[in-house]
């Protein structure tokens, strides 16, 4: 920069005396580029100069140099010629560059040199590292080499990234450790001005652990106790197992058989190994306990009525229990003396389980459970009676019955009472057999006090065989009921001394005439208990 300085100013009195202060520069001043790029030079006035005229501005020569500072290195660029706008293409190295011009009649003079900087292509080298490891117990180091450029970034992806996830650090080395999935790792490079790359991958393949578990058969006192390895790996195979029983014995089987001589509880450990060397273990107890003596009473009973089961179990050393019946129907208790009541009659397997307190030692007891059907009783059917007129009820079935309630009866410890009741009743009797079991029945008696008739107040005679007769409901209870209908003007239309409703008025007068729609009106008179009923009746023809 001192240099150019001097240079400037050493012909500077000349240029001022011949009115050649005008100067040139070289856009972009500064330059970079990646190897084997091109780069496009443009050479122009300076700005900010007075009175200036670009169209008076010559270019004579592009030159460049690689030791610009040595004036003897300049060198004019071949074939470039005098063009404003040079474009090099492919540059390989640092280059620098300038310009001779002349404005006007000025003496020729050089430009300032620019700085083309070339930088080596990236090359994001060979990431080192890739190893093996067990899940959640692992640990390295990953380092990158053979790079040209700048680390810009390291990934990192797995299982639970959906695309490539960064990580911390620009250094070329990374450690990583308590992984718990497959893991790839790579590096983003650049050089310069140069596009970044990716390096190679490394990758630390975390391999799953075996899961230790074990099942032991019920220890009880003098019996084998027999374990099962319940051991699993995701992936691979486990490839050894390694028994610890408590009692300073052990075994490499995979599912061992182990006799205790004391009642005690002893810690036993189960540890595999697979295939990648992964490991796992654990430890459960198995306590030898006294076997109990399972025992119940029970009786037979009637159908709805319910069991008692009296437990009777014990063991040796006053130690607690658990129970479990099973009642021969499907369906369980675990209380220890339960009440059960059978749904169904038949004779039932009943199963007592007596189990010790941590439901290791057990024993059981079965004994058979009769439950007697119940009597098969009936009353007898409904019946109607008129009121003051009463009925016999019959009851069968049973060996004694007693009838609810006692109203209208004349002995309700009978099976065939009179009944005389002041209304309609239901009565329920209850028969007991040979054996105390009981069942119900239950009779209706109908006390009829008065049939009350219910006409109808529309009529729709349009053939379709719904409603196309006038309807008088209980009107077959009196068969000398006078039926009269008249109109609005009180004109008798129809007349019927013998009213059927499968027979009755169907909306044509007496003398077959057939009667508009609108509103008639009945008249019925009962002979026998000097009734007259009156209402309205629609004629409705669709």
């Amino acid at each position: 920069m001192t240099i150019r300085l001097i240079l400037l100013f050493s012909i500077f009195p000349y240029l001022v005396s011949a009115q050649c202060d005008f100067f040139g520069i070289i856009t972009p001043t500064v330059a970079e580029v990646c190897y084997g790029s091109d780069v496009t030079l443009n050479f122009s006035l300076a700005p900010g100069q007075a009175d200036s005229d670009e169209n008076e501005l010559a270019l004579i020569a592009w030159q460049f140099s690689y030791t610009p500072d040595n004036a003897g290195s300049w060198n004019t660029i071949p074939g470039a010629g005098t063009d404003k706008e040079l474009v090099i293409a492919s540059l390989t190295r640092t280059t620098f560059y300038r310009a001779q011009y002349r404005y006007e009649t000025c003496l020729a003079q050089y430009s300032g040199y620019i700085t083309v900087t070339v930088h080596d292509a990236t090359d994001a080298g060979s990431l080192q590292g890739s190893a093996d490891a067990c899940d959640s117990d692992n640990g390295g180091m990953l380092t990158l080499s053979g790079n040209t450029g700048d680390v810009m970034q390291w990934y990192k992806y797995d299982a639970t990234d959906t695309d490539w996830t960064t990580l911390a650090g620009t250094g070329t080395a990374i450690s990583y450790s308590n992984l718990q999935h497959t893991t790839r790792y790579r590096v983003e490079v650049k050089n310069g001005v140069c596009p970044s790359a990716f390096s190679s991958e490394a990758t630390i393949t975390v391999h799953p652990n075996p899961v230790s578990d074990f099942t032991a058969s019920r220890t009880c006192d003098g019996k084998i106790t027999s374990f099962t390895n319940q051991s699993t790996i995701s992936q691979g195979f486990i490839s050894s197992y390694s028994w610890s029983f408590g009692d300073g014995s052990q075994s490499s089987q995979l599912n061992p058989q182990k006799q205790y001589f004391n009642l005690d509880t002893y810690y036993v450990t189960l540890s595999v190994v697979s295939n990648m060397n992964c490991t796992s273990s654990v430890t459960n107890s198995v306590t030898v306990y006294p076997n109990p003596i399972s025992d119940f009473t029970a009786t037979d009973v009637c159908l709805g009525t319910n069991t008692r089961f009296t437990n009777l179990s014990r063991i040796s050393s006053g130690e607690g229990m658990s129970y479990i019946w099973r009642f021969g129907d499907d369906t369980q208790s675990l209380f220890p003396s339960p009440d059960y009541q059978y749904t169904n009659p038949g004779t039932y397997r009943v199963k007592l389980v007596a189990v010790t307190a941590i439901g290791l030692c057990r024993d059981s007891v079965e004994r058979d459970i009769t439950v007697f059907f119940p009597p098969d009783v009936s009353a007898g059917n409904d019946v109607t009676v008129s009121a003051g007129h009463g009925t016999r009820l019959e009851a069968t079935g049973g060996e004694s019955y007693t009838w609810s309630p006692h109203e209208g009866l004349s002995n309700y410890m009978l099976p065939n009472p009179f009944a005389n009741p002041p209304a309609s009743i239901l009565y329920t009797v209850t028969a007991t057999d040979a054996k105390g079991c009981t069942n119900t029945a239950q009779v209706n008696v109908f006390v009829n006090n008065d049939f009350r008739i219910h006409p109808y107040n529309v009529i729709t005679p349009d053939g379709n065989g719904e409603n196309d007769t006038w309807i008088i409901e209980h009107i077959e209870h009196y068969p000398h009921a006078h039926v009269r209908i008249v109109n609005r003007w009180g004109e008798e239309v129809f007349y019927s001394q013998n009213y059927t409703n499968a027979d009755g008025w169907n909306g044509y007068s007496s003398n077959g005439d057939i009667l508009p729609e609108g509103t008639y009106y009945y008249i019925i008179t009962i002979d026998d208990d000097n009734k007259v009923y009156k209402g309205a009746i629609t004629l409705l023809r669709k």
